[in-house]
């Protein structure tokens, strides 16, 4: 069992006590300040999330194989972070923007992907299913390269083509993403040092934070 499932698994009843805590309080704030939309949006997001944590304790092994866990993070990361932006937005939704919310979905995607790979072999002592443990250590990487070398040619050219700003600068900031999550899987030996390729690699997340600044 790795570190951060063994953690998990020893602290299961003060995780679940504070998840269900600032769940509640977060539903509450939601009732007080959100658009009735909002709310209804999110619940469904919610409901997914424990339609897929159902379906992965209900559901034998042979069909939990076929549920691609970090396709499922990718998208509810993505749409629980631009659905209200975009909701509230007054200015129509470009095609390029679509573009750059596929990309950002693919390169979160790859993280998760990534760091299943770096702990291939604790999921299989574990028993437990990922991206990696599905298609293999050598196959599994080409793909993430695929990927994300795929990402990397497009999203320059999507940098010049566009004549938003916001676009602009939302595909180079993801092009850096891309470049870090590419340098974690070409030196996979530094990384793998104190899982430094999830601590890094979730932190490259903050980066379109960034975006504030422009």
């Amino acid at each position: 069992m790795s570190a951060r499932h063994q953690f998990h698994y020893i602290n299961a009843k003060i995780l679940t006590i504070a998840v269900l805590c600032f769940g509640m309080l977060t539903l509450a704030m939601s009732i007080l300040y959100f658009q009735k939309q909002i709310i209804l949006f999110s619940l469904a997001l919610a409901g997914l999330v424990v339609v897929y944590f159902a379906a992965i304790n209900i559901l034998p092994d042979k069909w939990r194989m076929l549920i691609p866990k970090e396709l499922v993070i990718a998208v509810v990361y993505v749409t629980g972070i631009w659905f209200v932006p975009l909701w509230l937005s007054t200015q129509p939704v470009s095609c390029h923007l679509i573009i750059i919310l596929l990309l950002l979905t693919m390169l979160v995607w790859s993280e998760g992907a990534i760091a299943s790979w770096f702990e291939y072999y604790d999921d299989v002592h574990d028993g437990n299913h990922s991206f990696a443990t599905t298609l293999g250590l050598i196959r599994g990487k080409y793909i993430i390269l695929i990927v994300l070398i795929s990402v990397l040619i497009f999203l320059p050219g999507l940098s010049f083509l566009s004549h938003q700003p916001a676009i602009k600068y939302g595909a180079i900031l993801l092009l850096a993403i891309n470049l870090g999550l590419l340098a974690i899987v070409l030196f996979p030996r530094y990384f793998s040092r104190n899982s430094r390729y999830r601590m890094i690699g979730e932190s490259l997340f903050f980066i379109p934070s960034l975006m504030v600044l422009f």
